[in-house]
């Protein structure tokens, strides 16, 4: 009798699920997609963009505040550049800081000095090595290399009067805010990665403030140049490729500008602010976990390591404990160890239940392709990696330590005691039709590509994915993040709870669990549950050994509309009537 109540309510769960109506996945504009990837235009993205046509005067950048500080006497934007500027210094001001400007409209004719000086530096460059232009490269790929130091004419922003150099200071006495360490004497690789808006090499503070002049700009519709924290363009070709903009606004400027005319001509507002003298807050450093989500941070060997080891003995049970509906799709290398019940621990369970219950009104479900890991098999990887690379070694003649060796195989495969899915905190996962089965579109095949295009593509920001994929993996993202897992970005299925890589991410000292060696009798199934949910250990009779495994690289179909009521029916009353696996 209490199976035939839980059937009778788990259909009409289920009919009324599929014909609810959700929310839709939802999509993102292309800015919204620069954004997320940190994306910086490519040339060709630049000059696919036409030019602008509006004659929009040139303005003192001090037009709308004169408290804004000009690094020279006088910097010239954009009426509209100095308008939102201002708009932007009267927040700051508020809270006792200013914006401090160190380049706006720069004449044409030093931008094409640049340009011809580093074209002539690099062509002799090259010539010197032998290559010949036109055999070993095209003139197009010339001026890419040469637009990542000094930005072609054309395209260049600084010439529109649309882009601007710019730090925040304190009010009061022009000091700057601290947004960098010293660059002198670094390798040009090194201060390139230190001047990137999201460097790894910056201190917590220096991040936040970084931060803080990000988002200000954003909010007044500039679009940054995420290889310089300080660039900010509106207008020209760059912000529209970055915003999605079919031409710009700006195209340079007819030859080169007389300022000391421009500042004669211009009166700037005489306006004086007596605001009340302010004591300048103290602006909030962000926490560890909001840094390494902002800057897309995958952990380190030393970082992982660091963390302390779990101690928690939760109970490890099925993935279906708490949601049946919930696709398992167990590896197969984990059959012999605990059958094809996909362990995980009891929380993790518990989380993707509630996430679970928000994608079944919206006719979808989350698909776990691996959850639990025994050891043995982690260690078996682990190692059979190490002795490859160990030949390699030797063979080159190379001196090193143990320590040296676990690191670099760490790369390809995670060292035992830190790695995740031993746990059972970790989950590879992706979400799918409720009605079939059928996967979201997550990637695009990675068959016959090389390793480097292939790890491009599985990264969760890939550039070589199509706008629908990453959709579904900002989908997948957020509802898993919103339920306190961290994401590894290497690979957009994979996600964790309670290990160290989980701790190093959000920033606690140690991990929740560490890794077991479980059997299957230890596993709770949920079928002694009394309460009015099904906790049988598989939701669907599919054949899912396509994606089983930490390598996965492709999708299934598309996306579906809620309402497939039969089917979906169907599928629970098999699910309800098949006897758990073991």
């Amino acid at each position: 009798m209490k199976k035939l109540i839980i059937f009778i309510v788990l259909c009409i769960t289920t009919l009324l699920s599929a014909v609810a109506f959700g929310l839709d996945i939802p999509t993102y504009t292309v800015e919204e997609q620069h954004l997320k990837s940190h994306s910086i235009m490519s040339l060709q993205q630049r000059l696919d963009v036409p030019y602008g046509t509006s004659t929009e005067a040139l303005v003192n950048v001090r037009k709308y505040d004169n408290r804004i500080l000009p690094n020279t006497s006088n910097i010239f934007v954009r009426d509209s550049v100095a308008k939102k500027l201002g708009n932007i210094n009267k927040k700051l001001a508020a809270k006792g800081f200013t914006l401090k400007l160190t380049s706006g409209h720069r004449q044409p004719s030093r931008q094409q000095s640049n340009w011809d000086n580093r074209l002539r530096r690099v062509r002799e460059e090259w010539a010197a090595r032998g290559l010949v232009e036109g055999v070993d490269y095209t003139e197009m790929e010339l001026w890419a290399y040469c637009d990542v130091f000094n930005a072609m004419p054309e395209v260049a922003g600084h010439p529109t009067g649309g882009a601007v150099d710019l730090r925040i200071a304190y009010l009061a006495d022009g000091r700057e805010l601290d947004f960098t360490p010293p660059t002198t004497g670094l390798t040009t690789d090194l201060e390139a990665e230190i001047i990137a808006t999201f460097s790894k090499h910056i201190t917590p503070q220096q991040f936040a403030n970084r931060m803080l002049l990000h988002d200000l700009m954003l909010e007044e519709g500039f679009a940054p140049f995420y290889g310089e924290w300080w660039h900010f363009m509106y207008g020209d070709r760059e912000w529209a490729a970055f915003v999605g903009e079919p031409q710009a606004i700006y195209g340079t400027t007819s030859g080169d500008i007389d300022y000391e005319a421009l500042a004669i001509d211009q009166i700037i507002d005489p306006t004086v602010y007596d605001d009340a003298p302010v004591v300048p807050e103290i602006i909030p450093v962000m926490t560890t976990e909001e840094q390494n989500l902002a800057t897309h941070a995958i952990m380190s060997f030393e970082q992982r390591r660091s963390v302390g080891v779990g101690v928690s003995d939760e109970a490890m049970v099925s993935v279906l404990k708490y949601d049946p509906r919930i696709i398992a799709a167990q590896s197969e290398n984990m059959i012999p160890y605990v059958g094809e019940i996909v362990p995980v621990r009891d929380t993790v369970a518990r989380k993707l239940a509630n996430i679970n219950e928000k994608l079944v009104p919206m006719g979808y479900t989350l698909k776990v392709t691996y959850g639990y890991r025994h050891p043995e098999i982690q260690e078996t990887y682990f190692n059979s990696t190490k002795e490859r690379i160990r030949e390699e070694w030797d063979a080159e003649g190379r001196e090193y330590t143990e320590d040296e060796l676990d690191r670099q195989t760490d790369v390809f495969v995670a060292l035992p005691e830190i790695a995740g899915h031993p746990t059972g905190g970790c989950v590879d996962i992706r979400i799918a039709n409720l009605a079939d089965g059928t996967e979201l579109d997550f990637a695009p095949p990675t068959d016959g590509l090389s390793t480097e295009e292939q790890e491009e593509i599985i990264g969760t920001f890939s550039k070589n994915i199509t706008a629908s994929q990453f959709a579904n993996r900002m989908f997948l993202h957020d509802l898993m993040l919103e339920e306190g897992f961290a994401p590894f970005y290497g690979e957009w299925w994979h996600f964790m709870y309670g290990d160290r890589e989980w701790a190093a991410f959000v920033g606690a000292s140690s991990a929740i669990y560490a890794p077991v060696r479980l059997t299957a009798d230890e596993i709770d199934d949920g079928t002694d549950d009394t309460d009015d949910t099904d906790d049988t250990d598989d939701t669907d009779d599919t054949d899912d050994t396509d994606d089983t495994d930490d390598t996965d690289d492709t999708g299934g179909s598309g996306g579906c509309e809620a309402g497939f009521a039969g089917l979906a029916l169907a599928i629970a009353a098999l699910s309800f009537l098949r006897k758990p696996r073991v």
